[in-house]
């Protein structure tokens, strides 16, 4: 056999101050070649589960008087919405209109000639238990010029926890044009 085709089972070098590991300890050294361990201890996770208890607690009882005012607020703006509706159609038909309130509905009708406005019959509020007129006895009405004799229009919300309905107000002036009071 030639010396230069011998077969030599190379030993592994160990770095310089390293002592190689024992053949047993294997698991640790593919352990450490894979990098850092990834995952959470028990620890973390209680503390998230915590810090979100905590959370929940405080934000919770505020959910309902949140969703209390998101459908006042959503009633508001839809009865400002009604009330554009009878604007124009008293502007495009030269009728006179009127917006009349039941309950939490609204129904708007030509007063000319009775008819309700299509899909403007007892339109439910939502979140709404009143709805007043101020002046008292006043009517929502518009001229065929889009006119109006004005009202200020004060929605009730439901009673929240707190004791308190919550109330927003809407005026119609003369002119005929309406917004929602801040």
């Amino acid at each position: 056999m030639r010396p230069e085709c011998a077969i030599k089972t190379a030993r592994p070098v160990s770095a310089p101050g390293r002592q190689d590991l024992p053949a047993h300890h294997s698991a640790l050294r593919w352990r450490a070649a894979q990098g850092p361990q990834r995952g959470v201890t028990m620890a973390e996770l209680l503390v998230v589960v915590a810090v979100v208890g905590i959370s929940a607690m405080v934000l919770l009882p505020n959910l309902g008087e949140s969703m209390r005012l998101a459908q006042l607020r959503g009633s508001e703006i839809q009865l400002l919405s009604d009330l554009r509706v009878a604007r124009m159609a008293a502007l495009a038909s030269q009728d006179p209109y009127e917006v009349s309130f039941a309950q939490n509905a609204v129904t708007i009708r030509n007063q000319f000639d009775g008819s309700v406005e299509r899909g403007y019959e007892n339109q439910a509020l939502s979140g709404i238990t009143s709805i007043a007129l101020n002046p008292p006895g006043s009517r929502i009405a518009f001229e065929p010029d889009g006119t109006s004799p004005g009202a200020t229009i004060t929605l009730t919300g439901l009673v929240g926890s707190g004791g308190a309905a919550p109330t927003a107000q809407i005026v119609v002036y003369r002119s005929g044009l309406s917004r929602i009071l801040p």
